[in-house]
């Protein structure tokens, strides 16, 4: 009985070192980034995304928590605009719009409750064709250890 608690106590210890060792050696950022090209011309697909009450229709963190409370500001579409949500599955954050350039870029900054820091989303959009490239980045600065394994 004695080796067996030998045996999970050394366990338990080793686990915790490397967990520790784990929140340092990871990183306290993240970036992703993706791309998509869609069939329409760069005007069309700016407004759907430079209006924070039109992602309703499309975005997926929508769909990840469909009873989460979603708030608008009075403006919800431009430099300015900013939208809240809370739910149980999405947490609780505000995103606002930065930075709108027609039919080119969107940038917006993210605070996300209960996290260290801002975090930045940030829209492309190039005419390719009769399409549009519409590519997204999200860049996080601190984020919680769990994030970063």
């Amino acid at each position: 009985m004695r080796t067996f608690l030998k045996i999970i106590i050394f366990l338990l210890i080793f686990v915790l070192i490397a967990a520790v060792v784990l929140m340092f050696v990871s990183p306290t950022s993240m970036e992703f980034e993706e791309s998509e090209t869609m069939d329409a011309p760069p005007a069309m697909v700016f407004n759907i995304v430079n209006d924070f009450k039109k992602w309703e229709e499309w975005s997926p963190w929508m769909d990840m928590d469909p009873d989460a409370v979603n708030t608008y500001s009075v403006k919800t579409e431009g430099v300015g605009a900013s939208w809240s949500w809370k739910g149980e599955e999405v947490g609780e954050g505000t995103q606002t719009l930065t930075e709108s350039v027609p039919h080119e870029k969107i940038n917006t900054k993210l605070v996300f409750d209960g996290w260290d820091g801002e975090s930045m989303a940030n829209w492309t959009f190039k005419k390719e064709g009769e399409k549009t490239k519409v590519t997204w980045n999200f860049k996080g600065s601190e984020t919680p250890f769990i994030f970063s394994i």
